[in-house]
């Protein structure tokens, strides 16, 4: 409606220049003169029209329903611009301009925007596949998209600290949570993980595995003579001593309680076992840590039980414990500062 308001006869005019001048109207006198220039079509009760061209125009004839020539319309031909000029130098220059404009629009957008989305997606995406935040892109330019991006990778990069933080305290929690705090030994919730996944493991029910239970001897007498503080470094100082010659690669230490020491020794029998059992027997003695609350020594000794499985036996650490335990209680009756290894038929 907006575009019918604007047509009116200048606008017509405006389209068609001087269309009105070049038509011109022959009526029933003058028609006969140009019947040579007509096409006639000829039917009953019906007007029909004819055309033709000569002398550049062209002449419409109008006939009535008995096919008598009414009166005849001539108009000027024109030169057909459009179908000439189709192909011209302005035309396709126009058209290179405009593929131009098209080529160098789309090259600004995609590297202003298409590339830079492309980039973030696969970071974001390969971030989440795979679980890392670590990888980044560089992103230059001040415009959304490579701020965004710049955003992403500070994103990542707290992300990636925040893991490593959890990790550590994960980490730092889990010690804590597994080693005894005094000695800094495995604790008694870490020594049974350690069991458990000994009789989980295939390797381990092949092969050997030995028991030490060491207790310090006298240590009652050791805390009431020097004090709690005096016992509690004479205890780290024994601890040391089991660790310093223990092998870390297959012998796990541990505090079982108050002065009382377990060893798992793995792949190892009971003769083995019994030459580290007084290995570390002999640590301790002869580290010569003063003992004046005793009366046959005047230095702190350790009294050792050693059990052990044979090798395609199955696992089972109460029954290598009670053995071990019975060799200790063996070890203090025999007189203390000695090794005792027991045996299944003992129990």
């Amino acid at each position: 409606m907006l575009l019918w308001s604007f047509i009116d006869e200048g606008f017509v005019e405006n389209l068609t220049p001087g269309l009105a001048n070049d038509i011109r109207f022959y009526g029933t006198d003058e028609v006969f003169k140009y019947k040579d220039h007509l096409t006639r079509v000829f039917g009953d009760n019906r007007s029909v029209m004819g055309a033709s061209q000569h002398n550049r125009r062209l002449y419409l004839g109008v006939n009535d329903q008995k096919g008598n020539l009414l009166f005849v319309l001539s108009i000027k031909s024109r030169e057909r611009t459009y179908d000439r000029s189709l192909f011209d130098s302005s035309l396709i220059t126009g058209l290179f301009i405009s593929g131009s404009v098209f080529i160098l629009f789309y090259l600004y957008i995609n590297q202003q925007v298409l590339k830079p989305l492309r980039k973030l997606y696969t970071l974001v995406n390969s971030a989440i596949s795979n679980n890392d935040f670590s990888a980044r892109d560089e992103y230059y330019g001040d415009n959304e998209l490579q701020q965004l991006g710049r955003g992403m990778n500070e994103l990542f990069t707290l992300i990636e600290n925040q893991r490593e933080e959890i990790f550590l305290r994960h980490e730092k929690l889990n010690h804590i949570s597994n080693t005894d705090s005094m000695t800094e030994l495995a604790n008694r919730r870490a020594l049974d993980k350690h069991f458990a996944k000994l009789a989980s493991d295939a390797v381990s029910a092949k092969q050997p595995i030995s028991l030490i239970v060491a207790d310090i001897d006298h240590f009652k007498l050791y805390n009431d003579f020097y004090g709690h503080d005096q016992g509690d470094k004479a205890l780290c100082e024994v601890a040391n001593l089991l660790k310093d010659n223990t092998n870390p690669d297959n012998h796990f230490v541990a505090r079982y309680g108050g002065e009382e020491f377990v060893i798992v020794l793995s792949n190892t029998d009971k003769q083995e076992a019994l030459k580290v059992a007084e290995t570390l027997r002999n640590a301790v003695e002869s580290a010569h840590i003063t003992h004046q609350g005793r009366e046959d020594l005047s230095y702190v000794t350790l009294s050792i039980g050693v059990a052990s499985k044979a090798t395609n036996e199955a696992f089972d650490s109460d029954s290598l414990f009670k053995i071990a335990d019975n060799a200790l209680y063996k070890a203090k009756k025999q007189g203390r500062n000695c090794c005792v290894a027991g045996d299944k038929a003992q129990l």
